[in-house]
């Protein structure tokens, strides 16, 4: 598999198994609780993400308030919850969301 420049930081809003799938496929990917930031502020993980060079991976809107308004950041992958929202999501990472057991 070639290089990823892509790397992804998920928000605690998102269910740990995209991680698990996501770093199965070798693109790199943290998240709020690995980092032990479980309960921090929305500006605060996307300034970590920012500072990390990671794209914010959330199911929280409050994010695109966020960069609407100009926090800085490497970028969002906002997703609706639900199963479509599985299926969405496991196609932008490539995943296929049958696998996918939450």
């Amino acid at each position: 598999m070639p290089d990823n420049p892509l790397r992804f930081y998920l928000d605690e809003q998102m269910p740990l198994v995209i991680a698990r799938q996501v770093r199965r496929l070798g693109i790199e990917v943290v998240t709020a609780r690995d980092l032990n930031a479980l309960g921090d502020s929305d500006e605060n993980h996307l300034k970590r993400a920012a500072d990390m060079g990671y794209v914010l991976c959330t199911l929280d809107d409050d994010f695109l308030a966020l960069a609407a308004a100009g926090s800085q950041h490497a970028g969002i992958v906002y997703g609706i919850c639900g199963n479509p929202y599985h299926w969405r999501l496991g196609a932008f990472f490539g995943i296929d969301a049958r696998r996918l057991r939450i």
